[in-house]
């Protein structure tokens, strides 16, 4: 599986429009590719396999999001809140854990 990251940073004025991380270089989004080519529709099965590599290494995937569900869309908090993100606390990275971590993902 290949993906194209599609989006990472954003100004704050986009960003306020969208209530993401993305312009706290917490956030991206990804597009699946399939011969080559990206695929938007996003009932095509390759999708759930791009959420489910992406919580595999400790990214929330906001396709699991209720209100607002976006596939395209990681991001990395480590439980830090955006009130503290925006007074300056980072989250902590885990890189350790991402490289101890085998998951466990069809790539047909």
């Amino acid at each position: 599986m290949h993906v194209i990251v599609t989006c990472t940073l954003l100004t704050m004025e986009e960003q306020a429009a969208l209530y993401a991380m993305h312009n706290f270089a917490l956030a991206f989004d990804v597009v699946p590719l399939d011969g080559g080519k990206p695929v938007w529709n996003v009932s095509y099965p390759v999708w759930q396999i791009v959420g489910m590599t992406g919580k595999a290494c400790g990214l929330e995937w906001a396709g699991d999001w209720k209100r607002f569900r976006e596939v395209a869309h990681f991001r990395y908090t480590g439980g830090v809140t955006l009130a503290k993100i925006r007074e300056g606390k980072r989250p902590a990275t885990r890189r350790s854990r991402a490289s101890k971590h085998k998951p466990k993902i069809p790539l047909n």
